[in-house]
């Protein structure tokens, strides 16, 4: 391109905005109307599907009650036979769901 061109080209969109043509928007829809559907969204599977799959029960919550407790299920994943599985993981919540053991009881049963 010459620079006659883009002189020219550059002076059409001033005049384009100077005649109160809007200039057009980098996206479709606003990004925070994006994020409140999707926050919307979010919401609405929350409260009608919370566990979207067993693995979230079973593979997590149930090591950990055998950690905390000494007594449970233990999963395939995490046995020595197959040991595809960290500890490690499980672990950090143990910790987490044992330090509720600081706290004083409640006598009511």
């Amino acid at each position: 391109m010459t620079i006659e061109l883009l002189e020219y080209l550059t002076l059409a969109r001033a005049n384009e905005n100077a005649m109160g043509r809007a200039k057009p928007k980098p996206y479709g829809i606003e990004p925070i109307t994006a994020f409140y559907c999707f926050l919307g969204a979010n919401v609405v599977a929350a409260l009608f599907a919370p566990i979207q799959d067993c693995d979230e029960t079973f593979n997590y919550w149930e090591p950990t009650h055998y950690m905390s407790h000494g007594y449970g299920l233990q999963t395939w994943e995490y046995s020595p036979d197959y040991a595809i599985r960290s500890w490690l993981y499980v672990g950090l919540h143990a910790i987490v769901g044992n330090l509720r053991r600081l706290l004083p009881r409640s006598t009511k049963v």
